[in-house]
């Protein structure tokens, strides 16, 4: 069965000093990445405290997926730029920036912008939102497409499988197109179902309720039997 990447999700975490333990814990037990769920209180209820967002790289020496689940990304963009651009320029190499096609604020020039800015340009996709509403030229700019199986912004919830019909779509479009971009599962990813993750063509899983848990859960994700 082929490999996947664990990236594991710290929403719900309270309070710094848990932030730091858990991303310990998961870096011990074999994370390849960290996933950062940024809510505005708006696209999704959740309203996210800054400083995780900016200063992330503090925290965590992994590459970060920024998971942009607002309304507006125009503004959030301009203030990671001035701040990572300030404080955290090496941290940048390989951390995504991910943004919905479903926010107000939505533009396909913004990814232009995160690649200037030495970051990796990403896309999510609402449960509701099918692969065809992607615009066509954006596949060989993106790096990455995630296919959310969950509705945005709340852990624990239940995968909705039959999203992954949309990883097996664009696992096609990538192939025929001879594209490069990775393809992210998240929402409800656990022991039970990373098969069908795996199967159905993602690269990268994200984890949040089912890892903070216990983090040594991630190893039974990288290697299910």
């Amino acid at each position: 069965m082929p490999k996947i990447i664990i990236s594991p999700s710290f929403l719900g975490i309270p309070g710094t000093v848990q932030l730091k333990r858990f991303l310990a814990a998961v870096e011990q037990n074999g994370a390849q990445r960290v996933h950062v769920d940024f809510g505005d209180g708006q696209f999704i209820p959740e309203k996210s405290a800054n400083d995780i967002l900016y200063h992330i790289g503090y925290l965590s020496q992994l590459p970060q997926d920024l998971h942009l689940m607002v309304d507006q990304p125009q503004g959030f963009l301009e203030s990671i730029f001035r701040n990572w651009s300030a404080d955290n320029i090496s941290s940048c190499d390989g951390t995504y920036i991910i943004i919905h096609q479903e926010a107000a604020g939505y533009h396909p020039k913004f990814f232009q912008r995160i690649s200037k800015h030495g970051f990796l340009p990403g896309l999510a996709l609402n449960p509701d939102t099918a692969v065809a509403k992607v615009a066509e030229q954006l596949f060989s700019r993106l790096s990455l497409i995630v296919v959310m199986t969950v509705v945005p912004g709340k852990s624990g919830q239940t995968m909705i499988e039959a999203c992954l019909n949309k990883v097996r779509q664009l696992a096609v479009i990538r192939s025929g197109g001879n594209h490069a971009f990775k393809i992210m599962v998240d929402g409800g990813v656990n022991g039970q179902n990373i098969k069908l993750v795996i199967e159905a063509g993602a690269d990268i899983a994200v984890s949040g309720g089912y890892v903070q848990k216990d983090p040594r859960r991630i190893i039974k994700l990288l290697d299910p039997k």
